[in-house]
């Protein structure tokens, strides 16, 4: 009698089973079903003041296309998550956006909603998770280095570096990209401010300083870049201070340029010019090395007092003005000491 049962009841769960699957089937048919993966995107430690993208997918399990009407986020840092409004049937969409830490500080377990068609799961849930930085401020945003006299080199400039967190100063790193300037770190009495001062060595270059100093933090894994913001004046010379010329006979040039030396300035970096116009068309300047400028009579010049000065400007400001002195002989006076001298010889 018990065998006889066995037939009727595997019957039954065969008529359960089957009717399960023509339910779910006509749920698939009739309704849209939608899926999101993965539940939580981890964005693991976040450094302060910096965006990270998060990614999700969506999935239409079913065979009428999912229409996404609105989503969510329970917090602005999550910025506005964006994905395609309609997923078309057994297909998928990416929806992504990006975390923003200024907005939030330490543990991040924010939500985001999706709100569609879907019958079973009108409302789908994911979750953005990770850690934030407590803040970390310096002041100012650039080390003032300032105008500095190349003679006061050595000098130190500070900044100040302060953190929301005591917890997080407990190794700090620093460096310099430039040989010149090297940086030290220090405590100070308040345990959040540490003390970044950068020195700028005798070996500083002239000119605008163009570095970096890093700040950067062993245990949370952030760094800051900060700019070295100033400038290095130096004392400069030339060598002579004024050219002299002599006499020149007229259609020749000089035998040798004359070179002059300066001093405390990137000949590189500069633009030079003859005045007034009457000595700009006898002479020429060059430049011979970044050190050197090369003074010459033009072989056309006409004949007369040559009475000038050579400019030289840097960043369109005139920073040096060199005296230039010559007489550039005409021709009938070099024929007239010519016969002179031929007459005294002659007697």
């Amino acid at each position: 009698m018990n065998k006889s049962k066995f037939p009727k009841l595997w019957t039954i769960l065969s008529i359960s089973l089957a009717s399960i699957i023509v339910i779910a089937l006509g749920f698939l048919l009739l309704f849209p079903v939608a899926l999101i993966s993965p539940n939580v995107v981890n964005l693991g430690h976040i450094p302060d003041r910096v965006y990270k993208e998060y990614k999700f997918k969506i999935f239409n399990l079913g065979l009428r296309p999912i229409a996404i009407s609105k989503v969510s986020t329970g917090c602005a840092c999550l910025g506005n998550p964006i994905a395609s409004p309609v997923i078309r049937p057994f297909s998928s969409v990416e929806m992504s956006g990006r975390f923003s830490s200024g907005y939030k500080r330490r543990t991040l377990n924010e939500i985001i909603l999706v709100e569609s068609n879907s019958f079973l799961t009108p409302v789908l849930k994911a979750f953005v998770s990770g850690y934030v930085s407590p803040q970390i401020i310096i002041e100012p945003d650039q080390v003032p280095a300032g105008t500095v006299q190349h003679s006061e080199l050595p000098v130190d400039r500070e900044i100040v570096v302060k953190f929301e967190d005591s917890q997080l100063n407990q190794d700090i790193a620093v460096r310099s990209d430039r040989p010149y300037a090297s940086v030290r770190i220090s405590k100070s009495k308040d345990p959040n401010i540490w003390i970044a001062t950068t020195t700028l060595s005798e070996a500083t270059p002239v000119g605008v300083i163009s570095g970096n100093i890093e700040v950067e933090s062993r245990v949370d894994g952030w760094n800051r870049k900060i700019a070295i913001a100033g400038r290095v004046v130096g004392t400069i010379s030339c060598d002579p201070e004024t050219v002299y010329l002599g006499d020149i006979n007229h259609g020749t040039v000089l035998p040798e340029p004359v070179a002059v030396k300066i001093a405390g300035m990137n000949l590189n970096n500069v633009s030079f010019s003859i005045e007034p116009k009457s000595a700009n068309s006898r002479l020429t300047v060059s430049r011979l090395n970044e050190s050197t400028l090369k003074i010459d009579v033009r072989a056309n010049a006409s004949p007369g007092i040559i009475q000038g000065r050579v400019v030289i400007a840097e960043s369109d400001k005139r920073t040096l003005e060199l005296p230039v002195f010559g007489y550039i002989v005409p021709r009938d006076a070099n024929n007239a000491s010519s016969g002179d001298s031929d007459r005294i010889a002659g007697q």
